[in-house]
């Protein structure tokens, strides 16, 4: 990228809510067992079906989890956060300093915010999350990808990035970023 540099986070932090891959494995059991048990009248082409609904509800939600989405990009207004659906557009002057870390697999970038910057609590508590992304079918709809809820003490964005490691991060974040913005290994 030559006016910024993006980043990849591992799994369905980025774009899905929380436990919303878990909540596809539990509707493919329900519907393996509906299509079974109202096409079929003998007990071994009714335990075929349902497992091979349940077998593909497990294959995606492996898929999910291993896939990777350039998600955290840092151009020269700002920095990007978000997928198609639901992004954050955080410009450098809102950006009080970005913490780096050694993660799993990659980096842990903490974008801090300003204690004078605005809140935006999550609408629901990250249990009502979870229960939602399982057992409501659109709760992508209304709910928000983890990586975009505002953490708090201090109020910052927490981005787990696959792929990179934290000196690399920080080399490619320090030539995007403004000498305003400290960066801090």
């Amino acid at each position: 990228m030559a006016d910024g540099i993006g980043a990849c986070v591992k799994g369905t932090a980025g774009t899905w809510p929380r436990g919303y891959s878990w909540g596809i494995l539990m509707w493919s059991a329900i519907c393996g067992a509906l299509v079974a048990s109202v096409a079929f009248h003998s007990l071994i082409p009714r335990l075929v079906i349902g497992l091979v609904f349940f077998g593909s509800g497990v294959a995606r939600v492996w898929i999910f989890r291993s896939m990777r989405q350039p998600v955290f990009i840092a151009r020269p207004e700002g920095i990007l956060l978000g997928g198609m659906r639901c992004r954050v557009q955080l410009p450098w002057q809102e950006i009080q300093e970005i913490r780096i870390s050694p993660g799993a697999g990659g980096a842990l970038a903490d974008v801090l915010l300003p204690p004078s910057a605005p809140f935006a609590p999550p609408r629901f508590s990250p249990t009502v999350e979870v229960l939602l992304g399982v057992i409501v079918p659109f709760s992508p709809l209304f709910l928000k990808p983890p990586l975009l809820t505002q953490l708090t003490d201090p109020l910052r964005y927490s981005v787990p990035l696959w792929g990179i490691t934290a000196d690399e991060l920080a080399g490619r974040l320090q030539s995007v970023a403004p000498d305003s913005v400290p960066i801090v290994r």
